[in-house]
């Protein structure tokens, strides 16, 4: 018995309780547990910090309109509600089985993500290294967030309908820690979109709107190796903020901003704190995606007090109705 209890080493219980820890992590019990947690705490201590308040977010706002925003498909939907139509990119196909998606219709450069998650995107495009491929060996229990960059003729069938079925199989909420509540309602189903040519001047814009109001945005530069990200006021006047894993980079904000941030405004008249992503591609802005809990409430810049300070405005408080 001495020699067995020696050979249970911390690293080999680890492996051992991997799928009933993955179990409790996807399950109602977790959630739970997360939820009340929380809101013993929020209950004790007022949120200060940004991460704080997001928090707070995801443990007391369970309104619809945070579905609608996460859903990739449906808020187009909520764009189109709003006129903004203009904005969007060309969808080719939204399907429940990626055996219903024919490469043969598509054009030679197009994206296709899972609607009801965060980090997954396959993007097929000439311009991708030859060598890249599908992964085939994924851990089962994952969500796997993976950014590919691919050419079409380097696609394996079956590769691709493991990867995508491995991804309409899992429910983002479950996979994040049952946290990001926003997620949970989600129908899954893969989205067929346009490739935007921002990889020419690989940019987005990342809008902070509280209270309608944005606070702050982000401008984010990646290459595929190196990511540098800047940060200004809602006047465009630019503030030192360390959220980019390379820094900071010379950038001059281009004359459409004013509009960018009006439309990032309007975009979030129905709650009180939303991301609001968007491309400027040759002049003309995009819509990309909506996001209630930037970093998923774990971001370390923003546990910092010049996010603290920026975000001074927003007091989340319950009831969220």
């Amino acid at each position: 018995m001495a020699t067995l209890l020696r050979r249970i080493t911390p690293k080999r219980m680890l492996v051992a309780t991997r799928p009933l820890r993955a179990a409790i992590k996807e399950s109602n019990i977790s959630a739970g547990l997360w939820t009340l947690r929380k809101k013993v705490r929020f209950a004790i201590v007022k949120p200060r910090t940004f991460n704080q308040k997001m928090h707070f977010k995801m443990a007391w706002d369970r309104r619809p309109v945070l579905t609608t925003m996460a859903d990739k498909d449906a808020v187009r939907a909520y764009l189109v509600d709003r006129g903004r139509a203009e904005t969007l990119n060309e969808v080719f196909a939204v399907v429940d089985d990626p055996r219903l998606i024919d490469f043969d219709t598509l054009p030679s450069k197009c994206v296709i993500k899972p609607t009801h998650g965060s980090g997954a995107v396959i993007v097929i495009h000439d311009r991708a290294d030859p060598t890249h491929r599908i992964p085939v060996n994924f851990p089962p229990h994952q969500w796997l967030n993976t950014v590919l960059f691919i050419r079409r003729e380097n696609i394996d069938r079956e590769a691709f309908n493991s990867l995508c079925d491995h991804w309409l199989g899992r429910n983002y909420w479950r996979s994040q820690g049952s946290t990001q509540w926003a997620y949970l309602n989600i129908p899954p189903r893969l989205i067929v979109e346009e490739y935007l040519e921002v990889h020419k001047s690989p940019l987005d814009y990342r809008f902070m709107v509280i209270n309608q109001k944005v606070e702050w945005f982000q401008v984010h530069r990646y290459n595929g190796v190196t990511k540098y990200g800047n940060a200004y006021l809602r006047d465009g006047t630019q503030i030192p903020f360390d959220w980019a894993h390379d820094g900071s980079f010379e950038f001059v904000l281009p004359p459409e901003i004013g509009e960018m941030v009006l439309l990032s405004e309007e975009l979030a008249r129905e709650t009180d704190f939303v991301r609001v992503d968007l491309y400027l591609v040759e002049g003309k802005i995009y819509f990309s995606e909506l996001t209630n809990y930037p970093a998923g409430g774990r971001g370390k810049h923003y546990d910092t007090d010049a996010a603290a300070e920026l975000a001074k405005n927003w007091v989340p408080n319950k009831p969220y109705r």
